[in-house]
């Protein structure tokens, strides 16, 4: 299901964690990600998503929380009111919008058209280098 404003926009509300509180990253907030997790951060934080890894999913609220167009540190371990899979799948579509300007399922459904227009061509299949997942069965098993 596609947000044309979130596509727009890179914003996911975020209400469960205040007032005008929305996930937006940028690319200072990239920098940083990168700095905390290293060369292969890109994997990592896939991976992170995947795996519900704590240390990622921390990164992207404190990184990416906003209001009013500055920042605002979320504290994931206050929100009470959402399951986890609901919470990581907020960050991950924040991170997903800044990165290719779609939701993590809409770059799901984009690669596995790819995908597919690629095999119809004849064309050799190549995963992402990055982590991306063509196959989000798969994306966990790497």
């Amino acid at each position: 299901m596609t947000n044309p404003e979130a596509q727009l926009t890179g914003v996911v509300d975020f209400p469960e964690a205040g007032d005008n509180v929305y996930l937006k990253l940028t690319t200072a907030d990239f920098l940083q990600v990168q700095a905390r997790f290293g060369e292969d951060w890109m994997q990592k934080v896939n991976h992170g998503f995947d795996k519900f890894d704590f240390d990622v999913l921390t990164a992207i609220a404190e990184l990416g929380g906003k209001r009013g167009g500055k920042s605002q540190k979320i504290n994931i371990g206050g929100i009470e009111n959402l399951t986890l899979i609901d919470l990581r799948d907020k960050l991950r579509d924040a991170y997903f919008y800044a990165y290719c300007g779609r939701s993590f399922m809409e770059q799901v459904e984009f690669a596995f058209k790819a995908q597919a227009d690629a095999a119809a061509k004849g064309e050799p299949d190549d995963e992402d280098d990055d982590g991306s997942p063509r196959n989000p069965e798969a994306s966990s098993e790497r």
